[in-house]
C-alpha cells in the first residue's frame, strides 16, 4: 500500500475510533456541546481527507454526516435515538469503506441508500419507512408525505 494510502487509512481509523467515543459521550448527554464539536471535527476532517485523496464515495457520504452534525448542532434538529442509530450505522459505513481502501485501495459499498436516509433526516428531521416511524404511525399514508 503506497505511503499517502497508509496515512490516509490510519487517520481514518484514528478518526473512526474518536467518531464513536465522541458519539457514545453525546448520547449519554445530548447537551455535550464538547462532544458535538468532536464529532462535527471528526467528520469534517475526515470528509477532508476522502476528498483529498480521491474517494469521492467516502467524501460525498461524510458531507451528508456532516451536514446533519451541523443541524444537530445549530438546535435544527435533537439528539433522539432514531438519529444516533443512523449516525452510528454512518460511522460503520465510513469504517466499511477505509477498511476497502486499506485492502484493496477503493471502495465497493455503496453508501447511497443511508446517505439518503442521512439527508433526509436533516431536511425533514425523520427517515421514513424505518422501522420506529411506521411503528409508531401506524397508517404510513397519512399525508404527511405529499411532496413525494
Amino acid at each position: 500500500m503506497d505511503s499517502h494510502r497508509a496515512a490516509f487509512v490510519a487517520e481514518a481509523e484514528d478518526g473512526i475510533t474518536d467518531l464513536n467515543n465522541a458519539l457514545l459521550a453525546l448520547e449519554s448527554d445530548p447537551e455535550d456541546a464538547a462532544a458535538m464539536d468532536d464529532v462535527f471535527r471528526v467528520a469534517h476532517t475526515l470528509k477532508g481527507n476522502a476528498a483529498a485523496m480521491g474517494y469521492e464515495d467516502v467524501s460525498s457520504f461524510g458531507h451528508a454526516l456532516e451536514d446533519l452534525l451541523d443541524a444537530i448542532r445549530q438546535g435544527d434538529r435533537e439528539v433522539t435515538p432514531e438519529v444516533m442509530d443512523l449516525l452510528f450505522e454512518g460511522v460503520d459505513t465510513v469504517e466499511a469503506m477505509v477498511a476497502e481502501i486499506a485492502e484493496t485501495g477503493e471502495v465497493t459499498t455503496d453508501p447511497s441508500d443511508l446517505e439518503a436516509r442521512l439527508r433526509e433526516m436533516e431536511e425533514t428531521g425523520t427517515v421514513r419507512g424505518s422501522g420506529a416511524e411506521a411503528a409508531e404511525g401506524g397508517d404510513a399514508d397519512d399525508g404527511a408525505d405529499d411532496s413525494a
